[in-house]
């Protein structure tokens, strides 16, 4: 009868370098799969964050002007995220000036209040159109005056345009609107209603050229994934026209 021969196991030594070899291969396989978890998560932050923000600026075509500065989130909660949007006035009247301007809006309406929007967001409206109006911009401070009531803010530019919408404006509500060296203003009124509107400083009128009915807006929305983080996981840039009524 043959005897099985006797089978010599893995030394110490030979087991502790198989180890060696596998660890240095797989190591590097696990730092590219940690990094691509990273990634996807990463990606996937982008992407949520991207829908929120598109998400909100689409629903803004079902609002309108006053209630969009109204109900401004400020890190209001969707989902696991956070909503912070600012809405700033915008326009198309560069040409006003030799540089970059930023801008300012008047809108009246037909029961002859008024709302004002200044270049940084801040806004109010008045029960009523004010007899005097007055927009300064001055060492990078804007100053918007009517009859006595103040708002100011920074101004991140030199110049500042006023753009007037009085397309619903009611006959004979008259106002008187004075500018600053470096403000100028666009007026849109109906034909008959020129006179109503008197502007010291530099303008441009045009008469039953648009509706009114709508507002060009500069609207940044920034996402965060804590209520009180201050890194936005993401941040969109949008122009809309928005219903002023």
């Amino acid at each position: 009868m043959k005897r099985l021969k006797n089978k010599k196991a893995f030394t110490l030594i030979e087991t502790l370098l198989a180890i060696v070899i596998v660890a240095v291969v797989a190591l590097p396989l696990l730092s590219v799969f940690l990094q691509s978890i990273k990634t996807d998560q990463a990606a996937k932050v982008v992407l949520n964050s991207n829908y929120i923000s598109q998400d909100y600026i689409e629903k803004l075509d079902s609002t309108t002007y006053p209630l969009a500065l109204q109900n401004l989130p400020n890190r209001m909660q969707v989902e696991d995220y956070y909503l912070t949007a600012k809405i700033e006035p915008y326009g198309t009247v560069n040409s006003l000036f030799t540089g970059t301007c930023e801008y300012a809006h008047l809108i009246f309406y037909s029961d002859n209040t008024m709302m004002a929007v200044m270049p940084d967001g801040k806004w109010k409206i008045y029960s009523s159109v004010p007899d005097n109006i007055s927009f300064s911009v001055t060492m990078g401070i804007y100053t918007f005056n009517c009859d006595d009531s103040v708002i100011s803010g920074k101004s991140d530019f030199a110049y500042c345009a006023l753009l007037i919408n009085s397309m619903q404006k009611n006959d004979g509500i008259l106002t008187n609107v004075t500018l600053g060296p470096s403000c100028k203003s666009v007026i849109h009124c109906k034909a008959d209603q020129k006179q109503d509107i008197t502007i010291n400083g530099d303008y441009e009128l045009y008469s039953n050229m648009i509706t009114g009915s709508t507002s060009l807006i500069h609207v940044t929305t920034y996402v965060y994934d804590t209520a009180a983080g201050i890194n936005e996981k993401g941040k969109s840039e949008s122009y809309i026209n928005i219903k002023n009524w």
